[in-house]
């Protein structure tokens, strides 16, 4: 690339011959052009030079670089069609060293150079009489560069006054709880207080997933501090989004809200409660019912390794070595162990569930939860045999490594 700007150079330098003041002002403009190009290109990424390539004053010749550059063309592949197109056209007297500041120009933009070390270079292209001249067009520039660059300092000033103010507001409005007047709100609200101190982190985390952001900033605003504390303690998105900026309008905008408003949002919350409660509920009663109806075997291969199973879970291994069995790879997914805790009895199923697996079983949400274990009964007795011989065998394996503890 530095042999075909130097090539181009040195034809441009044999070519150019100033004839009057009209020359001295295009060397000059392709000059100053090629600065605030560069200019532009650092303030406002490179794909800003199309404002210049829509321009009709601007040289076709520099369009057609602009536009490779705006592409993200290799700078080797653009100096080279740029090249071509020199030789190719053959430009003489003034021209020639116009082309030859645009690609030059075009060089230090992909290069990435300071405006101070492009400026000086370009100025060394100029005739004696152009400096001047040449150096008042840098100074309006530098000069329109200081002014945008002092407004957007002032615009940013602006935007953190007013977002410092809107969130000082809004955290003396998240930190001082309204009067209720309505007596049917009061109580209702104090109600859904103690039923979230009650719920356990892991439903009332699922609650929270299901509100809508806007419900959950009424009732937000109406509840206790200790209350408030749980949803952020349980809901982290909701905490950050609701000290953002861009939500700090609506936050305020709480205090102005009529009280059948809040009254409708908090028996959305509380309604939304009771339900995955329910549904909960509902699900680990079916399931521990389904579990409880021990089904008849037929297979005598089965009926012997439940039974070696069910000597190991109940009278061999501690809690901890349970605990290490079902956090395996192979028992991660529910599929597995659903089989073995199918045939099961009684007491090694709870043993199971009293050491961790109760944790992701009965999930609140878990849409899947009801059929994985309904569809235990249409299960071929090889399956659950498979899966008993693949416990028995984690058993064996943790038991030689020496990663089970007996109880």
């Amino acid at each position: 690339m530095d042999k075909i700007l130097d090539d181009v150079r040195k034809d441009a330098m044999k070519k150019c011959r100033i004839t009057g003041e009209e020359d001295k002002k295009r060397l000059t403009a392709a000059a100053v052009l090629m600065l605030e190009i560069g200019e532009t290109v650092r303030t406002e990424g490179m794909l800003a030079v199309y404002k210049y390539i829509e321009k009709k004053t601007v040289n076709e010749f520099l369009k057609r670089i602009l536009r490779q550059m705006s592409e993200g063309t290799d700078a080797v592949l653009t100096f080279e069609a740029a090249a071509n197109e020199y030789w190719e056209k053959d430009p003489q007297g003034i021209l020639a060293m116009v082309f030859y500041i645009y690609l030059l120009g075009a060089d230090y933009i992909y290069s990435g150079y300071p405006s101070a070390t492009v400026m000086e270079s370009l100025r060394t292209l100029l005739p004696e009489g152009c400096h001047e001249k040449f150096d008042r067009r840098v100074e309006k520039i530098n000069n329109k560069r200081k002014k945008c660059k002092q407004k957007q300092q002032k615009q940013m000033y602006l935007f953190k006054q007013k977002e410092a103010l809107q969130r000082q507001e809004a955290e003396k409005l998240l930190h001082s709880p309204p009067v209720i007047i309505n007596k049917e709100l009061l109580e209702i609200v104090h109600a859904l207080e103690e039923e979230i101190g009650k719920l356990p982190d892991l439903s009332f985390e699922k609650v929270l997933n299901e509100m809508e952001f806007e419900i959950l900033c009424d009732c937000f605003y109406v509840l206790s501090d200790e209350s408030r504390q749980r949803i952020l303690d349980n809901y982290d998105s909701f905490a950050s989004r609701l000290r953002s900026f861009e939500y700090m309008d609506y936050v305020i905008g709480r205090k102005g809200r009529e009280e059948e408003e809040v009254l409708g949002a908090v028996f959305v919350l509380s309604g939304t409660m009771k339900r995955l409660q329910r549904q909960e509920s509902k699900g680990k009663q079916s399931a521990q019912k389904f579990y409880a109806a021990r089904p008849v075997f037929h297979n005598p291969k089965l009926l012997e390794k439940l039974h070696e199973l069910e000597k190991e879970l109940i009278e061999n291994l501690s809690d901890l070595s349970i605990d290490a069995i079902l956090r395996q790879e192979d028992y991660r997914r529910r599929s597995m162990i659903n089989r073995c805790l199918y045939g099961l009895s009684n007491q090694a199923q709870l043993k199971i569930f009293n050491c961790g697996y109760g944790r992701g079983l009965f999930e609140v949400g878990k849409s899947r939860r009801m059929e994985e274990v309904a569809e235990l009964g249409e299960q071929e007795e090889e399956e659950i045999l498979g899966a008993v011989l693949m416990m028995l065998g984690t058993i064996k394996r943790l038991r030689r490594i020496g990663k089970l503890k007996e109880s």
